[in-house]
């Protein structure tokens, strides 16, 4: 009963972003005539339904967000089933090793969407030297959230810079100390690096940002100093 039930629910989610998405009906259309669907319907199907979880979920869905697609579209579309499978999706998403047709849609997708993040970060205004300056001392006598939060942004590129130098990394606490005392500030910064946060990222913000507020400098500098940071590849989720 919860097989079919599950089955049932998914069926209906694809069924409905193609009845929405531009070119959905058509391919829902193409199956019922011909008991089948073209590569490049496919493709479509595919593109639609990934740019969906991402308006859903943000660029990196969840695992069982993936299988629930798959899973549904050979409800929808049972002569899509590969009968050599265990589950019979798996050539649309497979969780073991997490590849096939949803998750290299998914991957170019996040690309892109980082390439885009990297070009407005390098288009947006960002401080000279003296200017952070200026914006640290008044970040230093303001409580004024959106002051401060507007100041990190445009002193971002400044203080990766500071990060990334050996013989500076150290004071980037003692120059935006309002990392220590602002919640959120932290994680501002990781969405200018890596784009919008998926939930599990966001957990290990929140654990680096508490991690910071009880151990401050030292606790700042061991997180700066791993492995990852130091050839700058985002920080592993697990």
């Amino acid at each position: 009963m919860y097989v079919w039930k599950c089955m049932y629910v998914s069926f209906q989610l694809i069924k409905r972003i193609l009845l929405e998405k531009p070119g959905g009906v058509a391919i829902l259309k193409d199956y019922e005539d011909t008991g089948s669907i073209c590569d490049s319907s496919r493709r479509q199907m595919v593109n639609m339904l990934a740019a969906h979880m991402t308006e859903t979920e943000g660029r990196i869905p969840q695992r069982l967000t993936k299988e629930k697609y798959a899973h549904g579209i050979i409800s929808l579309f049972p002569a899509l089933k590969d009968p050599r499978s265990k589950k019979g999706y798996e050539h649309f998403y497979d969780a073991q090793s997490g590849s096939a047709f949803l998750a290299w849609r998914l991957k170019t997708i996040q690309r892109k969407t980082k390439l885009c993040l990297i070009r407005s970060i390098n288009n947006e205004h960002q401080f000279e030297e003296e200017q952070c300056k200026r914006a640290i001392s008044l970040m230093t006598h303001t409580n004024d959230q959106e002051t401060i939060f507007q100041k990190m942004r445009e002193a971002f590129e400044y203080r990766q810079r500071l990060i990334h130098k050996t013989e500076t990394s150290a004071t980037v606490l003692s120059l935006f100390p309002r990392l220590l005392d602002t919640k959120g500030l932290i994680l501002q910064d990781f969405s200018l690096l890596f784009g919008p946060e998926t939930s599990a990222t966001s957990r290990k913000v929140a654990i680096i940002q508490t991690k910071v507020d009880k151990g401050g400098i030292n606790a700042w500098n061991s997180f700066y100093n791993q492995p990852e940071r130091n050839k700058g590849n985002p920080v592993k989720t697990s």
